[in-house]
């Protein structure tokens, strides 16, 4: 910006640390982001709440946890007696016209004669089993089942917090782009103007012009471009807030918090998250589910012992005497047994089971190994990613002061005359990358620590990282 001096780097780390102009939804065309009082601002908390609420894919997750109770009261139930009650009426006709002579061979009925009749019954039957291994067993088994639904949903919910956080920060630095890339425009203009002005003092030539004109051209494009990809970045979140019917919102200006990871110890990371990352807690009570379905299995080799109880009433009846009759009481029956079912010889089939549910704990023993050693390596992998992001920042705020200190030398040359356009050109060029990098760095930077979080399943701040490290 020639004639205007050189912006200064603490106004311009500020104005990319903090993202001070909300977005909003306005349409593709406008004079860009635009915050009106009247519009509606999304916060992350807000964000993520309506997640929780909306997503369709953790709807599903927390649709599953509705089968807990009545699973668990199925499980109970088995130690409860089967009660039920039954009732009938009926009627029958029968009419013989064969009968048969003194040697058994059929003659004709010389009395052919139609006989009707006709009868009620009700019973009532109580059966419960005293003793069976498999129901204490399936208890346990199905403890362990809720558990791992309860544990899945909240794997879920770290997975979508983490995806919804994401892309509130990728709208919010597209968001910051679209502002940077409006001022470096506003930048390209005031060349123009003091280009046309030298020319017009013939102090530089028609080429330094239209070179500008070009740059300026070059600027409107990139702030078209940084438009479309801010747009995209609100609809992606909206998609995932599962709300993609929203109106026009700005998000809330969200300071971004960067800390040297130097302070954070990598070793408790990793057994706190061995111990208790949400997906290694859903296979530890698929390991339980397991151990309880194969103590269950073997239990089918030992002896059951049942309860039963019955009673019942009838009435019959000529013709349709019988019939529908409410409160039969011609005759009365009942009973009582107690029965013991020892399985000697299950042709072999007991045996398949255990094996099928002891590979199948085995397999759930090998699967939460697996996924410790995967959570490990997701959060070693993440602190180096957030140790070389913190770095990149340094490193790039660091350029972003050459750049800025550069160019200001640059165009005290320029306008003394000692530096040529192309020169010149040359300065903006690299300032306005290196504003753009830092910006990406920032961010880059928050979305290491993100992802570090989701290995963990929790906020960095809940494992005891100082903020002030």
């Amino acid at each position: 910006m020639i004639g205007s001096g050189s912006r200064g780097v603490a106004p311009l780390l500020a104005a990319l640390v903090i993202v001070a102009a909300p977005a909003s939804g306005q349409e593709a065309g406008a004079e860009g982001p635009a915050s009106p009082d009247s519009v509606p601002v999304l916060s992350l908390s807000r964000a993520l709440e309506i997640a929780r609420i909306e997503n369709p894919a953790y709807r599903r997750v927390l649709n599953t946890l509705s089968l807990n109770d009545p699973a668990s009261d199925a499980a109970w139930g088995a130690f409860l007696p089967s009660l039920s009650f039954s009732a009938g009426t009926s009627q029958g006709v029968s009419r013989r016209t064969l009968t048969e002579d003194f040697f058994g061979r059929p003659i004709e009925n010389p009395e052919v004669q139609t006989n009707w009749s006709s009868n009620s019954s009700q019973s009532l039957s109580m059966g419960m089993q005293l003793f069976q291994g498999s129901n204490w067993y399936g208890l346990g088994q199905t403890r362990a089942q809720s558990l791992s639904r309860t544990r899945s949903a909240d794997a879920a919910w770290v997975t979508l917090s983490a995806r919804v956080e994401r892309e509130f920060y990728q709208a919010q630095q597209l968001e910051a782009l679209v502002r940077l890339e409006e001022d470096l425009l506003d930048d390209k203009a005031r060349d123009l103007e003091v280009a046309r002005r030298l020319y017009s003092l013939a102090t530089n030539t028609r080429a330094d012009v239209l070179a500008s004109e070009l740059d300026l051209q070059r600027q409107e494009r990139a702030v078209e471009e940084a438009r479309g990809r801010w747009e995209t970045a609100l609809l992606a979140l909206k998609t995932t807030l599962g709300r993609p019917d929203f109106g026009e919102f700005r998000l809330e200006a969200t300071p971004l918090e960067i800390f040297d990871p130097a302070g954070l110890d990598e070793e408790a990371l990793v057994a706190r998250a061995g111990r208790d990352n949400p997906r290694v807690l859903q296979e530890r009570a698929n390991v339980d589910a397991n151990a309880a379905g194969l103590s269950s299995s073997r239990s089918q080799r030992w002896p059951t012992v049942g309860l039963s109880a019955s009673l019942g009433r009838s009435a019959f009846g000529a013709d349709q005497e019988g019939l529908f009759r409410f409160n039969p009481t011609d005759t009365y029956s009942g009973s009582v047994a107690l029965s013991v079912n020892w399985p000697i010889f299950q042709r072999l089939s007991t045996s398949y089971q255990i094996a099928q549910a002891q590979v199948g704990l085995d397999n759930a023993q090998e699967t939460l190994r697996e996924s410790r050693l995967e959570v490990e390596r997701q959060v070693r992998e993440r602190v180096i990613q957030l140790e070389s992001a913190f770095r990149t920042v340094e490193l790039n705020r660091a350029s972003l002061a050459l750049a800025d200190e550069r160019l200001r030398l640059a165009r005290e040359e320029y306008s003394l005359g000692s530096r040529s356009y192309e020169e010149l050109q040359i300065a903006v060029s690299q300032r306005d990358n290196a504003e753009r990098d830092f910006l990406t760095a920032q961010y880059s930077f928050v979305a290491a620590r993100i992802n570090l979080e989701e290995a963990l399943g929790q906020p960095l701040a809940e494992v005891g990282r100082d903020p002030g490290a």
